[in-house]
Parts: structure tokens; C-alpha cells; sequence
């Protein structure tokens, strides 16, 4: 959701929400959002009954369940991956997951599980290669594993 956005209770996604859930810089356009999840669709599907969008997993658990279209209601329906919708939704802009933490990262959500996630993101928690059972932020483990773990062979001491 985008900040300072309240959106109403009615309009909060599902707890099995299969979208991006992610904060945006600014609020996506209803137009990329699934139906059922209320969130940009992830792999968007269009479907060949009545051009609505969806994202895959989100109506596949319709389809599976035996449900009909929950748009049009037509109960027999194909579906594609509608690529532009793809594209644009992947150049949608958001913020890190660990913004609270302080990092100041934004970009297209198409960089933010890799590369930045995965790799740069020096707020996500690591676990120390010694098996200590403790997690740091990444920009701290590395003293942790080298300086302060007990856990470390005796030749690193």
C-alpha cells in the first residue's frame, strides 16, 4: 500500500493474498490489482470470458476449487499470462521490506527480491555461519562471526 494511503477494511488483502504485498511508492492503479487478493497481480491472467485479470495462483484456487469466473460468473473459462500487464506491474515503484530497520532502498519491484534483497539489502537478517542459533543484520554479522561468536574454530580466535 502506498504511504499515508487508509484504506478501508473492506479493501485489505486476503491472509492467503497470493499478489505483491509490498509498501508502493504510490498507490498502484486499480488496474493491475487481482480481483480476489486485492494486490498487483502476480503472473496476471487474462482471462478469455470476460478480459478480467487475475493473478495466477489466485484463480488457479478458484479453478481448482470448481468455481466459476468471480467476475462474469461463466463456470467454464481459460486463462493466459498477459505479459504488458506483466511488465507493468514489475515497474511499479516500492520500498524495502526492511524500511523500518533504515534502509533507504526503492526501485522497481521487479529488483526488489533480486537483486536487493538476496544480495544488497544490508537490513536483512543473516544467520552466522557457525551455528550459534544467532541472527544479525547483514551490514553485522560479519564482525559477529569474526569478533564476538563462541562458536568459532579456535583458529579464528
Amino acid at each position: 500500500m502506498a504511504e499515508g494511503g487508509g484504506n478501508e477494511a473492506a479493501c485489505q488483502p486476503l491472509p492467503e493474498a497470493e499478489g505483491y504485498d509490498y509498501t508502493y511508492v504510490e498507490e498502484p492503479p486499480e488496474n493491475l490489482t487481482c480481483p480476489i487478493c486485492i494486490l498487483p497481480c502476480r503472473e496476471p491472467q487474462i482471462m478469455d470470458c470476460c478480459g478480467a485479470k487475475f493473478c495466477l495462483p489466485c484463480i488457479e484456487r478458484e479453478q481448482f476449487a470448481g468455481r466459476p469466473c468471480p467476475l462474469c460468473r461463466v463456470q467454464r473459462f481459460k486463462m493466459l499470462i498477459d505479459r504488458e500487464h506483466q511488465r507493468r506491474i514489475l515497474a511499479l515503484k516500492v520500498y524495502c521490506t526492511q524500511r523500518e530497520e533504515g534502509c533507504q532502498w526503492s526501485g522497481e519491484l521487479r529488483h526488489i527480491e533480486n537483486p536487493h534483497l538476496e544480495k544488497d539489502c544490508q537490513y536483512v537478517l543473516e544467520a552466522c555461519c557457525w551455528d550459534c542459533g544467532r541472527r544479525y543484520k547483514r551490514k553485522d554479522i560479519r564482525f559477529h562471526e569474526q569478533d564476538e561468536c563462541g562458536n568459532r574454530p579456535l583458529e579464528w580466535l
